[in-house]
């Protein structure tokens, strides 16, 4: 059986594992959102140079493709910006585990550090 010293330990190690593994999971989160962004930065780019002056053409034909093309934009707009939200609650919520993993981490090894303290200072008494 364990005694309580060498649990305490045991349980920071695991808790530090946890830790490490939801910022990570956050890193990854942060970096999905920075795609998502980005599509939407390369897709305004786009649409600003498609986008012309002046009406050039006033024929029905470039009219429609015009058109087409605005309707695309907002289409895809709209979805990036629903992928945007949904990567945005995603990480979120790994912010919220990194956070509490990270302070459950901090707890266990401060406690183990006090317990290998009183332990070296119990030792240390018995020596004298």
């Amino acid at each position: 059986m364990m005694s309580p010293r060498d649990r305490c330990a045991s349980l920071a190690r695991l808790a530090a594992l946890k830790s490490d593994r939801d910022l990570n999971a956050l890193a990854r989160g942060r970096q999905a959102r920075a795609m998502v962004v980005d599509a939407l930065d390369k897709l305004d780019r786009v649409a600003t140079l498609a986008r012309p002056i002046a009406p050039v053409n006033t024929d029905a034909g470039s009219l429609r493709a015009q058109e087409k093309f605005v309707r695309l934009v907002q289409r895809e707009r709209s979805a990036l910006n629903t992928e945007l939200a949904r990567r945005n609650a995603a990480w979120r919520e790994c912010l919220d585990d990194a956070v509490r993993s990270f302070g459950r981490a901090r707890a266990l090894e401060k406690m183990a550090a006090r317990a290998r303290l009183d332990r070296l200072s119990k030792i240390h008494r018995t020596s004298e």
